[in-house]
């Protein structure tokens, strides 16, 4: 039987669990507004495409996993219930991050202009990314023990057992987003010693890098936390990437469309076709940049669609 002082150990670890995952859900929710009359005008005026279907997906699952973990904190009251929505809660963590993985691993494509090797090897990296994920999240759920907390204002799902198998998948992901990461930067490099930044490639490759940075951060962090303390503190900050994750790619999507649908009035800088890549460009055929007295024609002969949502 554990001691007193490890009990209130394991209480305080799930204060602090309980209240990052509180902010995270508050910050997708706080997010979500920010964004939504983007998305009305953006994405659900436009045509369906796959594209779209994983942008709403990427969108919306994330409120599932939310629901989910207040559950387990506030309504919990068995262990076998613990067991249930913790289960449930990997496998939505596993395909909603798999779908945002698939947004930035196709922005990076069509960065590189959309070459077959690359489409290949960022496929293969998708692959070996995601596919252990799933013996792995079945290993995992099957080495769980919780205890039920019920002393408010604590309540629900305390994990005090757990298998480290899912170090590997922490492990995978950082992969995944440092080489994404990195291609973002090689490619916006050689577009700055090519001929500068025009305005489109600025939203491409700034929001790019910056995105991709952050959630290259959270997966090292998740990393550390993982293989460094204890199992009721180990879920600390897996709520908040998955959060994370599908606010950033959705973003990419936004920020992008914003800007090729909105006119840039009183701007000398044209939109290079040389500094953006074609695969980007080629979903403004036929746009219109205007500016004071002027039409700026950007596009190229492709017809991509990856950047229509």
């Amino acid at each position: 039987m554990a001691s007193p002082q490890a009990y209130l150990t394991a209480l305080e670890h799930l204060r602090i669990v309980i209240y990052f995952n509180v902010a995270s859900a508050t910050v997708l929710i706080f997010d979500y507004f920010l964004t939504f009359p983007r998305e009305i005008s953006l994405v659900w005026s436009a045509r369906w495409t796959p594209t779209k279907v994983i942008f709403l997906l990427s969108r919306y699952l994330p409120f599932f996993d939310v629901g989910f973990f207040m559950y387990s904190h506030f309504q919990a009251s068995d262990v076998e219930t613990c067991h249930r929505v913790v289960t449930a809660t990997s496998w939505w963590f596993w395909v909603g991050t798999a779908l945002c993985g698939v947004i930035l691993s196709v922005r990076t494509w069509a960065v590189w202009n959309r070459g077959w090797p690359l489409g290949i090897a960022l496929a293969l990296l998708l692959a070996v990314g995601w596919i252990p994920g799933i013996p792995i999240i079945l290993i995992f759920n099957k080495s769980l023990d919780f205890a039920v907390v019920e002393s408010p204002p604590l309540l629900g799902c305390l994990m005090i057992k757990g298998s480290n198998i899912a170090y590997i998948c922490w492990i995978l992901l950082l992969v995944n987003e440092f080489g994404l990461f990195f291609l973002m930067l090689l490619k916006a490099i050689r577009c700055y010693k090519n001929g500068g930044m025009s305005g489109l490639s600025l939203v491409v490759y700034r929001d790019g890098l910056l995105y991709y940075l952050i959630l290259f951060v959270f997966a090292f962090a998740n990393v550390v936390i993982m293989g460094t303390i204890s199992p009721d503190l180990k879920s600390v900050l897996v709520l908040t990437e998955r959060v994370i994750h599908p606010i950033l790619a959705c973003r990419v999507i936004l920020d992008m469309r914003e800007y090729i649908t909105t006119p840039h009035i009183n701007t000398k800088l044209p939109v290079q076709v040389a500094a953006v890549p074609a695969a980007i460009s080629s979903s403004l055929q036929g746009s219109t940049l205007k500016g004071k007295g002027s039409v700026e024609e950007v596009g190229s002969n492709s017809n991509s669609s990856l950047w229509k949502p």
